[in-house]
């Protein structure tokens, strides 16, 4: 059965919630984030528990360092928690959270009308199934890599076949990585973990029905709604329009060849195996946005020719406007997109805005190319 709220209360303090409380009571003014695999329900019960030690300037204190990241929407405790703490970050994905390399075991149109598709095929040359995943996973992941590898499960399921690759809790910890596009604080840049709203939306329902009916009763309830991308894949030149899962597609090959590489790392030694690039951009090789300033008509010069790859490696670029977190209508023209050194310019008639340009800098190993980025935040300051 689903857990939920009928499983919290007075004197059923666990030790996962233990573990919250204490979390939330140390001298840290880190965002603390807490991720809900299956239900919420634990983290209700620790919330309660403060709620009655705390004064209320110290429990609101709490509230405001958590970032909730809720999977599936998976027991009725997140909409009970949300409308009784509503000032809580809380991420609800019902849907990217899936598509780490599914996107779902559902099957059909979900309560949205929206096809459940399988997403890229990032794992040739075995079948576009998910069967095919796994295949590729029993070569690169799960055989011949050690004994930590060889517990990975397979998602094989008592009716028969299997679904796609079991993911778990991944797509919320792939947003944590310090990988160069990445920015936590953002949810609505996108990465690897997907892209989502900075702007509440009511009523954020779980897709499991029976979740939903308890839901129901708990009242107002609003949470940080999933956001779509256009993208056209790259390989099969497919586009995706306005796509709930894109977020999380067009990363799918770079985080699937950072898996493979990282379970090399448990079998080789570091000079048999590879490892990502280092990028610096205009001499700067640390992780964080880069900001610039330019007028209309302007242009900018960048120069990532420093890069370097710790294994001695070549190196490819490619320099892209990520155009739904940035200012709609904002274009920006980019010379040569596939070298080192770029230039852009802004359109003499722009208007005023932030336009995302990402750097993707790939390592050109022959078996699991790992790639790393930046992201340049190009503020057009208007006429």
């Amino acid at each position: 059965r689903r857990y939920g709220m009928a499983d919290t209360g007075p004197g059923k303090a666990s030790p996962g919630s233990r573990v919250i409380e204490r979390a939330l009571l140390r001298e840290d003014p880190r965002p603390l984030h807490v991720i809900v695999n299956a239900g919420s329900n634990t983290l209700a019960q620790a919330l309660l528990d403060l709620e009655a030690r705390l004064p209320p300037a110290e429990f609101a204190a709490a509230l405001a360092r958590l970032r909730v990241f809720e999977n599936g929407a998976q027991d009725n405790a997140g909409a009970w928690i949300a409308n009784r703490w509503s000032a809580i970050h809380w991420i609800r994905s019902n849907y990217q959270t899936y598509a780490y390399a599914g996107p779902s075991i559902d099957g059909g149109p979900d309560n949205r009308g929206r096809a459940l598709e399988l997403g890229p095929h990032t794992w040739p040359p075995y079948a576009y199934s998910g069967l095919g995943q796994h295949q590729w996973a029993l070569e690169h992941l799960k055989g011949n890599h050690g004994p930590l590898l060889a517990l990975w499960p397979i998602r094989q399921f008592p009716r028969g076949g299997v679904s796609f690759l079991e993911g778990g809790g991944t797509i919320p910890f792939l947003r944590l990585l310090p990988n160069g596009l990445n920015a936590p604080e953002h949810p609505d840049w996108g990465g690897w973990g997907g892209r989502y709203a900075t702007t509440r939306t009511p009523s954020v329902w779980s897709k499991h029905g029976d979740v939903r009916i308890d839901e129901e009763g708990y009242g107002l309830f609003a949470m940080f709604d999933e956001l779509s991308d256009t993208w056209t894949d790259p390989t099969s030149s497919e586009t995706y329009p306005a796509n709930i899962f894109a977020p999380v597609w067009r990363w799918r090959a770079a985080f699937f060849n950072e898996f493979a590489a990282r379970a090399d790392w448990c079998i080789q030694p570091f000079d048999s195996a590879n490892h990502p690039p280092l990028v610096r951009v205009d001499g700067d090789a640390s992780t964080a946005p880069l900001r610039r300033a330019l007028d209309p008509g302007g242009s900018l010069a960048l120069d990532a020719s420093a890069s370097s790859d710790p294994d001695g490696d070549a190196l490819t670029f490619s320099w892209w406007l990520y155009r739904e977190p940035g200012t709609p209508g904002l274009d920006l023209a980019i010379d040569s997109p596939a070298d080192s050194r770029t230039r852009v310019t802004v359109p003499a008639n722009a208007g005023p805005g932030t336009a995302h340009l990402i750097l993707e800098v790939s390592d050109r190993s022959s078996l699991h190319p790992l790639t790393r980025y930046r992201r340049i935040l190009l503020e057009v300051t208007g006429p």
